[in-house]
């Protein structure tokens, strides 16, 4: 895994494949992510990856996924 800036936060969070992987990604690109990774999960879910800009609130990407 390659190593991120200093100052720069992420959010993991596994989510089924298909619609809900896609309604989640959307979440965290509309609370704020810069970017927003999918990656296979065990079990053939999926891995999101969203990390936010250096001294940004990393609260709302949370907060946007938390009931997934």
């Amino acid at each position: 895994m390659p190593s991120r800036p200093p100052g720069v936060a992420v959010v993991r969070v596994d989510v089924p494949a298909g619609a809900e992987a896609e309604l989640a990604a959307d979440a965290l690109w509309q609370a704020g992510a810069v970017a927003v990774e999918e990656r296979g999960s065990p079990g053939g879910g999926v891995l999101l990856v969203a990390g936010v800009a250096p001294g940004d609130d990393v609260e709302r990407l949370l907060a946007a996924v938390a009931p997934r």
